[in-house]
């Protein structure tokens, strides 16, 4: 899964790591683990260094999805629209609008974009990442729209070569 992020830099899902990947101006690859990244930050002196020693495990997050029977056309696909809450225990955290479609080529972008999310944990919004998991087990389908937080503005289907999803030659590993 590769989403890109500007013009010259983007996030690689590949071997069940995630990779921050960037050009410089100079035009330099550089690559990094977000894996390493996020453990060497959760490490025990880092933390405590910046205060945040607490080891306490959160409650897990689960989110409920209510069907208003509205539907929203969104870049040329229909979507059902949804109430989606997302608990975490007992506790509410949020609420937002989310538009559902069930079309095969945005379940196919929600299922990378689900892998890439919850492999981010800790780096990217947690709740919404469970969201998205859950709606992607669920069949609920692709997002088109999530509250005011992304919407799909257009959907351009492309073959691209396998050296897309690679990492470039000589990039430098940080």
């Amino acid at each position: 899964v590769r989403m890109n992020t500007s013009q010259s830099s983007y996030m690689l899902l590949r071997d069940d790591k995630i990779y921050s990947i960037s050009r410089d101006d100079s035009g330099k690859w550089m690559v990094v683990d977000i894996g390493q990244q996020m453990k060497a930050m959760s490490s025990k002196g880092f933390s405590n260094f910046f205060g945040s020693a607490d080891t306490r495990e959160q409650e897990k997050c689960s989110a409920d999805y209510k069907k208003t029977g509205r539907t929203e056309k969104i870049a040329g696909y229909t979507g059902n629209v949804y109430i989606v809450d997302i608990k975490q225990g007992n506790k509410l955290i949020s609420s937002d609008e989310v538009v559902l479609s069930t079309s095969s080529d945005l379940k196919k972008i929600n299922a990378g974009w689900a892998a890439l999310t919850l492999k981010m944990g800790q780096t990217m919004n947690k709740d919404m990442a469970e969201s998205i998991d859950q709606a992607d087990k669920a069949g609920y389908g692709g997002i088109l729209r999530y509250g005011n937080k992304m919407k799909l503005t257009s959907l351009k289907k492309t073959a691209l070569e396998a050296s897309y999803y690679e990492i470039p030659d000589n990039a430098q590993v940080m």
